[in-house]
């Protein structure tokens, strides 16, 4: 190979590299550095490679193949396997408070048919997330991203139950709370009224503006007034112990007990008879409500049952006084008929005849037990009161 001279070489200035001063296209990059034009044809500018004309200032530029397009970035795709597996983590999220739920309600204070219906409306609310679930997704054709959007539909439905069924809970604790409050104080305020001889400021139940609840608050508030007006109107009588020495030793005052004895029986009468008609006409309030489910009918015969139980303390309650007003007029009329075959030594009752003598021990043991019997059913009374205060503790 002869040696040329430097003089006789130029530079490419495509690639940089050193050819022939008469070379017509480089040997290294095959451009064109002179190219040959017909004789005639007008001159146009190779704009071609004018755009590939490198930096004289920069490296070498680097040729470029004809036809060679640049890649363009695609998209990248979530794998399928991972599309599942948040699909299922979703899955498990639902399964999981659905099963939380349910642990939460009290199945043992339930009855069958309110069970049955908590499982109706469960299963008619899971079949309408699972239609929503399927028409949401239907419209995806993406691979891995049809259970994704279904499971995304049933994690938010169940995420949204949890929240309702958290702030109902919440709610019905609070009332919980108002109802259990309110009835303590209603059944401190019975204690001390019954301490006091039913007499003062008569207890109230504070409505709640539940119209069910507030039937039964009404009734009871109905009932405690009657007690206690029987109780001021037997006060206003101003009765005097049978036993007093002013009322044995004087036919006046013994004619005077005798009446009011006859006016308290009269009085207990009344009274029982308006205790009737709240019983009655409350009766007749629940039983012509309008009522739709379990719950209602429940508490339909809740109150019913509360009815019948007040109801049946009033009339033992009644018949207590009763007894004891009967037992003390019949003392009252036979020491009254015997006023000129007794007389009184050191607080005792002497009489002349052995038979008037029987008969007013068998009276006055009469008085006495029914005296008894009346303090002994308001004593539990009040400790039928102060368990519930307790069990409300």
């Amino acid at each position: 190979m002869v040696p040329v001279d430097d003089d006789a070489l130029k530079r490419c200035p495509f690639c940089k590299e050193r050819v022939r001063e008469e070379a017509v296209k480089c040997r290294y990059c095959g451009e064109w550095l002179n190219r040959p034009e017909p004789v005639g044809a007008p001159h146009v500018p190779d704009t071609e490679s004018a755009a590939r004309l490198p930096d004289p200032l920069g490296p070498p530029a680097k040729p470029v193949s004809e036809g060679k397009v640049p890649a363009q970035k695609t998209k990248k795709e979530i794998p399928v396997k991972v599309l599942h597996r948040i699909s299922a983590a979703l899955l498990c999220g639902c399964v999981i408070l659905l099963a939380v739920g349910l642990a939460r309600l009290p199945w043992s204070t339930m009855s069958p048919a309110k069970q049955q219906q908590v499982f109706e409306k469960l299963f008619a609310g899971i079949g309408k997330v699972v239609i929503g679930g399927l028409l949401v997704c239907w419209a995806e054709k993406r691979k891995g991203y049809r259970l994704l959007w279904f499971s995304a539909v049933c994690a938010l439905f169940s995420a949204l139950g949890a929240y309702f069924y958290c702030a109902s809970a919440h709610q019905t604790r609070q009332a919980n709370k108002e109802w259990a409050r309110n009835l303590s104080e209603f059944y401190t305020n019975t204690i001390e009224f019954f301490r006091n001889g039913a007499t003062g400021n008569v207890p109230n139940l504070k409505l709640t503006g539940n119209a069910t609840d507030d039937m039964a608050r009404r009734y009871l508030n109905e009932f405690m007034q009657v007690v206690a007006q029987i109780s001021e109107r037997m006060d206003g009588l101003q009765k005097r112990n049978v036993f007093d020495d002013v009322v044995l030793t004087n036919a006046a005052e013994l004619d005077s007990e005798v009446r009011k004895r006859i006016a308290g029986g009269r009085i207990i009468d009344e009274e029982r008879e308006k205790l009737r008609q709240v019983v009655e006409g409350f009766r007749a309030k629940v039983m012509a409500r309008t009522v739709s489910g379990d719950d209602e009918r429940g508490m339909v015969r809740g109150l019913d049952g509360g009815i019948q139980a007040t109801s049946d303390r009033g009339k033992e309650m009644f018949d207590l006084m009763q007894k004891r007003e009967q037992s003390e007029l019949d003392f009252l009329r036979f020491m009254a008929s015997t006023r000129s075959d007794y007389y009184t030594r050191d607080g005792k009752i002497l009489f002349a005849s052995g038979t008037n003598r029987q008969t007013y021990d068998s009276l006055s043991r009469a008085v006495v037990a029914a005296q008894g019997d009346c303090e002994t059913w308001g004593a539990r009374q009040l400790q039928k009161g102060k368990a519930a205060l307790d069990g409300l503790r």
